[in-house]
Formats: structure tokens, sequence, C-alpha cells
């Protein structure tokens, strides 16, 4: 109350806000001449005569209109409200304790010891307090808005759900009401068929026995006549007719032996009556996401182009199937690089639901399954997609060498798809596409051959350790130039661009790539120890794009390939660092490009295919199965791709294997 009372007192009257112009008694309309301070009221003599005789404003204050027009009209301009107790006095403070109540300035004088604090200190206090419960009612209002359109949906829902269940059930008697009549008619027609088909042959029966009580009788009356006759000599004329007939009646008696056939009777199905129960009427719970299931059997693996197919089945918070809408349900597969594809949703029965989604990539998948924008139990789920097998065939070449070298350096197929291969001996091995072997070339003794390239279907380049030089070969064998001795220590990879007559060389020991003309003069030396960008470690192969005027290093103890104009100019790195995920390179060796000029790279244990303008990771090319390990060379050709699987030092193991080339997928 006294909260209510102050602010009585700190709002202003509007009639004193401004100037009385018109003065008649607002009771009776006379002329006005005084003004009821407490009602705010313009009344005139005798009115305010009664005003001051009733009990509830017998202590009211009043004041002339001219005193009201003129006095402290400073204070009622300005919006003050003034003390009941000392008339005209504006209310300047509020008393807090003990009275908690608004006075003026002659009041505060018997307030003295007071807890006095001034009218906006104690408005502001006031609304401070008044604001947090505002904010809570208005909060209230809000929820309890809420939970009224909740329940409100709620009961129109539950009305409805009620009407259709009570349809369902109709539907559902009626369907069955519908079978039982069918089931009766088809059970009445089986006993009318058999009881018709009976009746038929007992009166087939009954027919026959007619026939022969007449036939026989007959014969018997007539052989009885001639037997009684009193003339014999006219019996004998008569007696073979007789004779006869009663013989061929006699033999002609249809066999008829009538049984008790019993009763045609009805045996029930009672299993179908007994424990008969049409169904079960409850209270569906809602749709509980957790409770939700699929069949999908742990972590599922599927090739690129199948597809991924499961059952997901909708229950409410009870665990009994909830019908819910296709449009609820959302299936999405995405990989790790935020490709998605979303999945088909087809209606199975009432709360189950089959999923389809492809396998597009060759990659490690999650499977989102959500029901009304929310995940259900187990989601998501771990999916991944396998490549098809490219491996088409593997050449196990221990039993080729002379020399006992089972370590395989470097492979490379000639212009008519002949596939060549070394192994740090003065032998070049040469099979067919299909990896069958040719023969062997023999270069001079004592050479040992780590790289090979061919030029044209003439001339091939190798790179020779013993003299630590290139050498220009016939296919033959047939040396006809070599240089760089001098300047090589411990030559590896090498390339040739035919468009410019240049020849790269990659030297291990010394880090750097030597670019030579193809006569043998030192045009460029690029690279250098070190692991910033632009320098090498321990590179091993090279692939050169003829048509950029650039070459690809494999940066092999730096874990990446690098990518230089002919130049020397460093461009980007490819590789997302050390590792054995996708997209990551351990001791890279082998370097290539495909039929799409992509970079096909080979580390410690795996094929990889990189986009060389991005350098982005494709896909890999390997599977596990494929025993990958160690490859020091890459060649391709007409959709086929030979890798030197190197297989590790002192591996007996050795071989070629040859992959289908994704360019042609």
């Amino acid at each position: 109350m006294a909260a209510n009372c102050f602010m009585n007192y700190m709002f202003d009257y509007r009639g004193l806000q401004e100037k009385v112009e018109t003065e008649k008694c607002e009771v009776c309309g006379h002329p006005a001449n005084f003004h009821c301070v407490e009602c705010n009221n313009l009344l005139c003599n005798g009115c305010k005569l009664t005003h001051e005789k009733r009990p509830a404003s017998d202590r009211h204050q009043f004041c002339t209109i001219s005193q009201m027009n003129t006095l402290n009209w400073e204070h009622r301009n300005s919006k003050d409200t003034l003390c009941t107790k000392h008339r005209y006095t504006p209310i300047s403070s509020y008393c807090k304790s003990p009275c908690e109540t608004p006075i003026c300035a002659d009041c505060a004088r018997s307030h003295e010891g007071h807890h006095i604090i001034t009218v906006d200190d104690a408005f502001q206090q006031y609304k401070n307090a008044t604001e947090t419960l505002v904010n809570c009612a208005l909060k209230e209002e809000e929820s309890a808005k809420e939970k009224l359109a909740t329940l409100e949906a709620t009961n129109r829902k539950w009305v409805t759900s009620t009407i259709k269940c009570e349809q369902d059930i109709i539907a559902y008697v009626d369907r069955l009401q519908q079978q039982l009549e069918n089931a009766r008619d088809q059970l009445l027609e089986g006993m009318n068929e058999i009881s018709t088909r009976k009746e038929r042959q007992l009166e087939d029966e009954i027919q026959k026995l007619k026939s022969i009580d007449g036939t026989v009788r007959n014969a018997r009356l007539r052989n009885q006549g001639i037997m009684g006759t009193l003339n014999p000599n006219g019996a004998l004329c008569m007696i073979n007719d007789g004779l006869l007939q009663l013989q061929s009646a006699l033999e002609n008696i249809p066999k008829v032996h009538p049984i008790n056939v019993g009763n045609l009777e009805f045996d029930p199905d009672r299993e179908c009556i007994e424990g008969f129960k049409l169904g079960t009427v409850y209270e569906g719970g809602l749709l509980d996401q957790s409770k939700c299931s699929t069949d999908i059997p742990g972590k599922m693996e599927k090739t690129v182009g199948e597809t991924i197919q499961f059952k997901l089945t909708t229950n409410d918070s009870n665990g009994r199937k909830k019908h819910v809408i296709e449009e609820s349900i959302s299936a999405v597969l995405q990989n790790e690089y935020g490709g998605q594809v979303i999945g088909e949703v087809a209606k199975v029965s009432k709360g189950v639901f089959q999923i389809t989604c492809l396998c597009k990539w060759e990659t490690e998948y999650k499977l989102h399954v959500e029901v009304f924008g929310k995940p259900i139990c187990g989601s998501p789920f771990k999916a991944v997609g396998l490549r098809h097998q490219l491996l088409l065939k593997t050449i196990d070449t221990g039993n080729f060498w002379t020399k006992k070298k089972s370590n395989i350096d470097d492979v490379c197929f000639t212009t008519d798809d002949v596939l060549l291969a070394c192994s740090s001996t003065n032998q070049i091995l040469r099979f067919d596409l299909q990896g069958n072997y040719l023969n062997t070339v023999f270069l001079e003794d004592k050479k040992e051959i780590q790289g090979i390239y061919c030029i044209d279907f003439d001339l091939m380049a190798v790179t020779e350790k013993t003299g630590s030089e290139v050498l220009i070969c016939k296919q033959d064998g047939a040396i006809v130039r070599q240089f760089g001795k001098g300047l090589l220590q411990n030559p590896k990879g090498i390339a040739v661009s035919v468009r410019r007559s240049e020849v790269f060389v990659v030297d291990c020991h010394v880090h750097c790539v030597f670019r030579f003309s193809n006569e043998g003069r030192l045009l460029t030396k690029i690279g250098g120890y070190g692991n910033s960008n632009g320098q090498l470690n321990t590179p091993h192969s090279i692939a050169v794009i003829d048509k950029n005027d650039q070459l690809i290093v494999s940066d092999s103890l730096n874990h990446r390939l690098q990518v230089f104009t002919f130049g020397g100019k460093y461009i980007r790195t490819i590789g997302k660092g050390r590792g054995h995920g996708n997209g990551k390179l351990e001791f890279p060796r082998a370097v290539a490009l495909d039929g799409k000029g992509r970079v096909i790279v080979g580390s410690s244990d795996r094929l990889q295919l990189f986009d060389h303008e991005t350098g982005q990771f494709v896909t890999q090319l390997d599977h596990r199965n494929d025993d990958i390990m160690f490859p020091y060379g890459i060649t391709v050709t007409k959709g086929r791709i030979a890798v030197a699987n190197w297989r590790g030092l002192g591996s007996k193991t050795a071989n070629i294997k040859i992959f289908k080339d994704t360019f042609e997928q």
C-alpha cells in the first residue's frame, strides 16, 4: 500500500497541469469558487459545504480558484506534486524508514532522524525493484501463452487423434467383418457343393433301386402267372420268353450298396476363436529420437557406385512404433571434405522406412540420420567407400635377373607400349602391356642403371650409378652419348622435356635437380639441401609437365612434393605433411602424371592421386590388399599404370604392379 500511495503522489493530477479557464462546479454546474486538493474537483459554495460534511472528505483541503491559478503556479507548471499536509508545498523527498511516505520540506522537520532520500532516488529504487518483477511477469505471461497454445494444440491433436483412432477401429472391424463374411460364404459354398454332389449320388442310387423293383417284379409276376395257369399246353408256348425275361432282369440288376454315409458336419478352427483379439488401443507417446533404431550392422563398407540401404524404425517414448511423414526424415552421407549425398526415404509400414544412399566417393563417410531435425540414436554412423579393383597384374621379376638383384629401381613405358624395368644392374627387362616377359637388354658390364626414361621409339635416357652420369642409349642398349660426370654424385630419377629437348636429373646426394640440354650442357641447378620451400632433402623422382614448363619433384625426406618452373622457381607444395592418411605422404619417391595430367605419387605404403594445379588430394589408387610397399618408380600409358614395387631394403620379393588408370573410369 505504501508503494501505491507513493506512486499516487508521484504522478501529477491532470487538472493541475493547466490553468483553469472554465470555473464551473463539477457537481451542480454552478460557478465554482473552490478547488478540493485531494479530489481535484471544482466546487461551488454549497457543494463545498456538503463535501466538508461527508465523513470520507471532512478533512480535505480547499483553495479558492484564484489561489489555484496563482499560488505556487511554478510548482504545478513543472508538474510537481503538492504535499497534502502543507497544502501547496511541493513534495521534495521521501522518508524511506520508518514512514515509507513522500514528504515536503516542511514535513522534513518532523521526520528528523529518519532515513530520508530524494524523490528521484526513491522513484529509481522503486523502478529497479519493480522492473525485475515486471520482467518476471512478462516472462510468465509469455510462458503461459506458449503453454496455453501448446495445450490447445495438444487438445486439438488429441481430439483429432481420437476421431482418427475411432475411424481406424471401425474400418479395421469392418475389414474383419468383411473377411468373416467372405469366409462364411466360402464355407457355405463348400457345404452346398458337397451336399449337392451327395444328394445327386443318393438320388441316382434311389432311381436305380426303383428300376430294379419294376423290372424284376414284372418278370417275376409273369413267370408266376405262367406257373399257375390251368392250360399247360399254352404255358409251354410262353415259358421260354418268361424265363429269358426274368433271367435278363436278374443279370442286369445295378450294383447298389446303400451304406450309412453319416452327416454333413462343420469343424471350426477353435485356435482362431480362443484368445481372439482385434488389437490394442493405447495412449501413444511423443516421438523419441533416442528410441529410433536402424538395422545398420556397425561400420559399413561399400564399393563406389553401390548403394547403402537400411531400414529405420521410428518409435515413441514407450518404444512403440510411431508414424511420421517421410519428409520429416533426413539421411545425409557426408565425406571428410564436405561432399554430401542425400538419401531417399520410402515408407514400408507404420513407423518403418527404407533409406537408400549412393556411395559416390572412395573415402570415409559419416551417415547422419535425423527425424524432425534431431539425430537418432547412434547417428552419425560410420561408412567407408571402397574403390573399384584397379590392380590388374603383379609381375614377379626375381627369375629374370641374371645378376642376383631383387629390388626394382624404376620402370618406364616405351612409345610402342613395352614396359622397361631396371634394378641397379646393367640389365633392362622388357614386358608387353599384359605383363608378359619379352626379353632383356644388356648395357655395358658394371653399369648400374637406377632411373630410366623413354625419349622416343629409338632412344632412352638412363641414370647410371657407377659413373654417376647420364647415358643416352639405343633401345637395344647401345650407348649414344653420356654426360654429367663430375657434376652428379648419385643420380636417381630422370625425365625429358621432348618439346624443349632438355633432360632433368634428380641427385639424392646433392639434394637438387640438374637441368641439362639434350647434348649434356648444364643449364640450371634447382633446389639445394634444406626443408624450406624450394629446398630439397634426398629427392628421388621427377615428372615433367611439358606444356606448362613445370616439373614435380618427390622431396622424399621432407615428406612432400614440390612444383618448380623449368627455371627453378618454386610454385607450390603438394601433400598435407607426413602421415598415412588421405593427402599425407611419408617418404614419397615415385611420381608420374596420369592420363588426365593428375599427379600420381607413391609413398611408403600407398599410391595417391592429386590435382597438380591445386595440390588437392583426389583419391587413393591402391587397395589395402594390393601390397604396395616403398614404390620407387611409376610410369603411365594407354590406361595402364606400372609401379616398381621395391618392398624395402633386402626384400627378395620385389615386383611390378600393373593398375588400371583411373582416367578410363
